[in-house]
C-alpha cells in the first residue's frame, strides 16, 4: 500500500467526544459560551481550553463550529478534545463535509449522538498533507470572514440609512433630509389601506391541472428571500378571469407565520394566500412605500409574536399606518438613495456567495468523497 495515501478511519478513532453542560452557576466574565446556534453569553470560568472542532447535539447539527482557546460549550453542543494523529482544522473541514442530517436521530428537534458521530468512517492522509489542506482552505475562510463582515457593515450602514431618512415613530420629521426639501412640510401617518389596493392571494385549485404550468409567476412566502426584488418561483399558473394580477413593482408582504417578509415583484405575478400585497396608488412611489413599510416591519413582527401561528389580516394590515410624505420627488430621492445602498448590499453578498461557492469547488478537490469512506 502506498504509505501517502488516504487511511479510512472511524472518528473514535480520531478524537474524543465531550459534552457541554449548563452555565448558570457561573459568572458574567470573558470566556464565550456557546450552543448549537452560535454564541450565547461570556462567563468567568471554561469548559475546555484549546482548539476544538464543535457539532450540534441538538437543534441545529449541520453547523459545525470551530473554537480556538478558552471557551464553555452548554448541552446542544458536543465539543472534541484529545486529537490522535490528526488536527483540529483538518477535522473542522472534513465535518463541514458531512450530512450531519443523514445522521439526525429525532422525529421533532433534530438530535445526534456520540455514538453515531463515533462512527462515522472518513478518509485522513498524514499530518503534513492536512496542515497544508487546512491551511489553504484557512486563507480562504479568512477572506471569507472578510467579506462577510463588510456584508454585515452595509447592512447596518442601510438600517440607519432607513431610520435616519424616515420619522421615528410618533415624529412628524425625520432626523435627515435633503439640503432641497429642507422646511418642505411635516410627514404624516397613512393607513395602508388608503395608500392603495390591498389584494390578499389566493391558490388555485391544485387538482385543477388545467390551472397550473402558465406563463404567470405564482408568488410564495418562500419565494420571498433577503432580496429587495422576488426574482423568481418555483411555479406558474394560467391566468383566468377571476385571478388578480399584480402589477410590475407590487408590494408584496408576507401575513402569515413568517410574517414581515418583503419584496417587489419584477413582473406581473399572482401570489398565495399568506401574502398581502399592495398596489400604491399613482401619487406615490412604489419603492417608497417599500422602504416606508419596510422600517416598521419590526413593530409589526412584535406585536404579533406570542402568537401560535402568527396572522395579519386583510382587515388589520390595511389598518397599518406608516410615515409618509406627498411631495413625489421627495419620495424619490429617499427611494435611489435606499436602491444604492441595497445594490451594494446585493454586489457584496454576490461576492460572499462567490468566495463560499469556490471552497466548495476546493473541498471537492481535495477532499476524497465520504460516501466511499462510509462502507
Amino acid at each position: 500500500m502506498n504509505e501517502d495515501e488516504w487511511k479510512n478511519k472511524r472518528i473514535e478513532q480520531l478524537l474524543t467526544i465531550g459534552n457541554g453542560c449548563d452555565y448558570k452557576h457561573l459568572s458574567k466574565g470573558d470566556i464565550p459560551v456557546y450552543g448549537s446556534g452560535g454564541y450565547m453569553c461570556s462567563v468567568d470560568d471554561f469548559l475546555y481550553d484549546g482548539d476544538s472542532v464543535c457539532i450540534g447535539r441538538k437543534g441545529t447539527i449541520d453547523k459545525p463550529i470551530f473554537l480556538r482557546g478558552k471557551f464553555w460549550t452548554v448541552d446542544t453542543l458536543f465539543y472534541t478534545h484529545s486529537y490522535k494523529n490528526c488536527i483540529p482544522k483538518f477535522i473542522y473541514n472534513i465535518f463541514q463535509r458531512i450530512n450531519w442530517l443523514k445522521y439526525n436521530e429525532a422525529g421533532g428537534v433534530p438530535s445526534l449522538s456520540k455514538t453515531t458521530i463515533n462512527k462515522i468512517n472518513i478518509y485522513i492522509p498524514k499530518i503534513p498533507e492536512q496542515q497544508k489542506i487546512a491551511d489553504c482552505l484557512s486563507s480562504i475562510d479568512d477572506l471569507i470572514d472578510a467579506e462577510s463582515r463588510k456584508l454585515k457593515a452595509l447592512e447596518k450602514y442601510k438600517k440607519g440609512l432607513i431610520q435616519k431618512l424616515f420619522p421615528a415613530e410618533g415624529k412628524a420629521l425625520p432626523e435627515w433630509r435633503f439640503p432641497e426639501f429642507q422646511g418642505c412640510g411635516e410627514w404624516k401617518y397613512e393607513e395602508i389601506g388608503e395608500i392603495g389596493e390591498v389584494i390578499t392571494g389566493k391558490t388555485p385549485s391544485t387538482s385543477d391541472k388545467a390551472l397550473w404550468d402558465g406563463n404567470i409567476q405564482f408568488v410564495t412566502p418562500t419565494d420571498i428571500t433577503e432580496n429587495k426584488y422576488q426574482h423568481h418561483t418555483q411555479r406558474t399558473v394560467v391566468k383566468t378571469p377571476k385571478m388578480k394580477v399584480l402589477p410590475k413593482h407590487t408590494i408584496m408582504f408576507t401575513c402569515i407565520a413568517s410574517i414581515g417578509k418583503m419584496a417587489l415583484s419584477l413582473y406581473p405575478c399572482i401570489t398565495n394566500q399568506q401574502i398581502n400585497s399592495i398596489v400604491p396608488k399613482s401619487c406615490y412611489n412604489n419603492e417608497f412605500i417599500y422602504y416606508s413599510l419596510l422600517q416598521k416591519t419590526f413593530l409589526i413582527k412584535t406585536g404579533f409574536a406570542n402568537s401560535t401561528l402568527p396572522i395579519i389580516n386583510k382587515t388589520d394590515f390595511s389598518k397599518i399606518q406608516v410615515p409618509v410624505i406627498l411631495d413625489k420627488k421627495e419620495q424619490q430621492k429617499i427611494a435611489e438613495c435606499l436602491s444604492e445602498a441595497d445594490t451594494m448590499i446585493e454586489e457584496q453578498s454576490n461576492k460572499v456567495e462567490q468566495l463560499k461557492a469556490h471552497k466548495r469547488g476546493l473541498m471537492q478537490g481535495l477532499f476524497p468523497s465520504l460516501e466511499e469512506a462510509d462502507v
